[in-house]
């Protein structure tokens, strides 16, 4: 008994054995259903995928249409904006401007499609045209148009109509050829001068748009009026719709069997041509079998792209029904049972599940999950639950330690904002104390050099030299530390402008041809005379500049040489360069040179505050320029600026 109770309630919590227990009753209750349902879905399902199908369809055939004309059209609409074009048409009789016309005309006819080009002076009638064997070279004139002849009726219908150009199937009985023809309005300010354009071969266009092997699908082209302008039977196309009458058109309409598809279809090529490019479909009844008709508006040619779908050669339902009906029966059957069962005892539980899960990512930690069953999802409630429970915990300490390490971060960068602050207020006040003494002490040497105060024997001027020199040695020293402190700080603002390059050279090679001479060494340009201008902050170009050269001139031995040159690079960038031939550097002393404050071991060389290399750096940047090095050991050293033209 107690073997036979154990199984019982094993069972019970089997999920296999509720898959049977509610099975048996659903198999036949889903059996019913879906005979009653079958026919209403089947059709359901057979309009929808011919809806889809068809809508695709049309989209996918929108390219191949429009293709082959919307360039011959946009050709045509380049040429008739000519300037040789329009001056001749309104002065047809000078030789020169013909003499061009006909030069642009024939440039054109290389790259229409067809080969051919015609143009139609307006003010003469005069028809001009070639085609793609160059037959009538020389004699382009071909005939004129006469108002009266039906058959150039199309001429004065394209003008009446106003469109820039007009898409117009005719058979032109002078020149023997029947074309898709292109009718471009040639204007002269607001007066129109004549017509031009280019034709495409009607049996390789109709080929290429409408030619179909798949059975059950025609392809069918129409203008705003219904008129058939490409169709697989060249019979049913409608030649010169321009010039015809509603009467004598051949119409998309007089394929419909009723007038009541007749009316759905102008209404759904109203929408379209309010709504370009959007795709309608709908059935109608032609040669007594129902048809899905895909739609849509081709705007760059004004045809409709109209297809037409033969229901039942492509959804062959009614042929299969029986046995379709019977595989349909036995899969849904079974797919819904055992859906319905799975819904119960395992989608329900896992979708509470998912929920939680949901609600964990939202910071909410309290479940609320069915854990009564001892089966697999109950197992999984239950553990579930304890990781939340665990997470929660976890996340509420982890959640403390971040405020109390986010607290104690906030008051370092207070600190550290403070220290800031007060090393700015430092630099500002030492920059007006130490500055007003220097120019003081430079101001008083400068009287006593020029001997205002009465003469100097040569040893007091020497020493007055040397007090004016170390004055404004000390005084750029300065300078220099309150620049990098307010390029680090973000405070020191630049004011590009227009400047000439070879100018500001020239005058930094006069700066620092004093302390070149003194060096023995020799200073030389290889600057470009065409440069262009360049939009940067004059001073700071001048400062770069003069700090390269120094410390090149401080690196070079005597009878050395610094070169000072500039060329424009890459077509879009200016880049000025000092060259010597000094000491020079490794590779891993440059970015030691470059650090704020850093020299490097050369010898005798070895002075300043190393602060030249770094405002070079951060002053190129501020002008969206970069600073790059080059340099080996006993070889010398190149450092190049470059800025950007724009």
């Amino acid at each position: 008994m107690i073997c036979s109770a154990g199984m019982v309630g094993f069972f019970r919590h089997s999920l296999k054995f509720r898959f049977l227990l509610y099975a048996i009753p659903a198999v036949g209750l889903l059996g019913v259903v879906i005979v009653l349902a079958y026919n209403h879905v089947l059709v359901g399902v057979e309009e929808n995928l011919g809806r889809r199908f068809v809508e695709k369809h049309v989209l996918y055939d929108e390219s191949r249409a429009v293709g082959p004309l919307a360039r011959e059209i946009a050709l045509a609409k380049s040429l008739v904006k000519s300037p040789a074009i329009i001056a001749w048409a309104s002065d047809e009789e000078d030789t020169a401007k013909k003499r061009r016309a006909i030069a642009q005309l024939e440039s054109y006819r290389t790259i229409f499609k067809d080969g051919s080009y015609f143009f139609v002076i307006d003010g003469s009638g005069n028809y001009y045209f070639n085609d793609k064997t160059n037959t009538y070279a020389g004699r382009q004139l071909r005939y004129t148009i006469k108002p009266d002849d039906p058959k150039d009726a199309w001429y004065a219908a394209t003008k009446q109509l106003g469109e820039a150009c007009a898409v117009n199937i005719d058979y032109d009985s002078e020149l023997d050829v029947t074309k898709v023809w292109i009718n471009c309005l040639v204007h002269s300010g607001a007066r129109i001068v004549g017509i031009i354009g280019t034709g495409i071969d009607l049996t390789g266009f109709v080929r290429a748009i409408v030619g179909y092997d798949e059975a059950g699908i025609d392809k069918v082209y129409v203008n705003r009026d219904g008129a058939i302008q490409a169709h697989a039977d060249i019979s049913k196309i409608d030649f010169r719709s321009l010039t015809k009458s509603d009467a004598l058109r051949k119409t998309i309409f007089q394929l419909l069997d009723s007038e009541e598809d007749a009316a759905r279809v102008r209404d759904v090529m109203d929408f379209l041509a309010e709504t370009p490019h959007a795709v309608k479909s709908l059935f109608v009844d032609i040669g007594g079998k129902r048809n899905l008709l895909g739609m849509t508006y081709l705007e760059d040619i004004g045809w409709y792209d109209v297809t037409v779908l033969d229901f039942k050669t492509l959804i062959v339902g009614d042929r299969l029904t029986g046995l379709m009906t019977l595989v349909v029966l036995a899969v849904l059957t079974t797919l819904l049972v055992i859906g319905w069962i799975i819904n119960r005892t395992v989608l329900d539980p896992v979708a509470n599940l998912d929920a939680s899960v949901e609600e964990m990512k939202s910071g909410n930690y309290s479940v609320a999950l069915d854990q009564s069953t001892r089966d697999e999802i109950g197992r999984l409630s239950r553990n579930f639950t304890e990781m939340a429970d665990a997470v929660r915990t976890n996340t509420e300490e982890l959640e403390r330690r971040v405020l109390e390490r986010t607290a104690e971060l906030n008051e370092a960068k207070k600190q550290a904002e403070s220290a800031n602050e007060a090393k700015s207020d430092f630099l500002a006040n030492m920059s007006h104390e130490l500055r007003t003494p220097m120019n003081a002490v430079i101001g008083f040497s400068d009287i006593l050099e020029d001997e205002t105060a009465g003469p100097l024997n040569e040893r007091q001027a020497h020493y007055v030299r040397n007090i004016s020199a170390s004055g404004e040695h000390l005084l750029n020293l300065i300078n220099s530390v309150l620049d990098l402190s307010k390029i680090e700080a973000g405070k020191l603002m630049t004011e590009p402008k227009q400047v000439n390059v070879g100018d500001i050279i020239g005058l930094c090679l006069q700066l620092i041809s004093a302390k070149a001479h003194q060096g023995g060494v020799k200073l030389a340009a290889d600057v470009s005379k065409d440069l262009p201008s360049l939009y940067v902050d004059e001073r700071m170009l001048t400062q770069m500049l003069v700090n390269l050269l120094s410390n090149a001139v401080k690196f070079t031995a005597e009878d050395g040489t610094v070169t000072v040159g500039a060329e424009v690079s890459g077509g879009d960038r200016l880049s000025i360069s000092v060259t010597d031939t000094g000491v020079g550097m490794s590779a891993d002393e440059i970015p030691i040179a470059l650090a704020a404050f850093e020299q490097t071991e050369n010898g005798k060389f070895k002075e300043g505050t190393g602060l030249g290399l770094p405002l070079v750096k951060r002053m190129a940047a501020l002008n969206n320029g970069t600073l790059e090095i080059e340099s080996q050991p006993g070889r010398g050293t190149t450092a190049t600026i470059t800025f950007p033209l724009a």
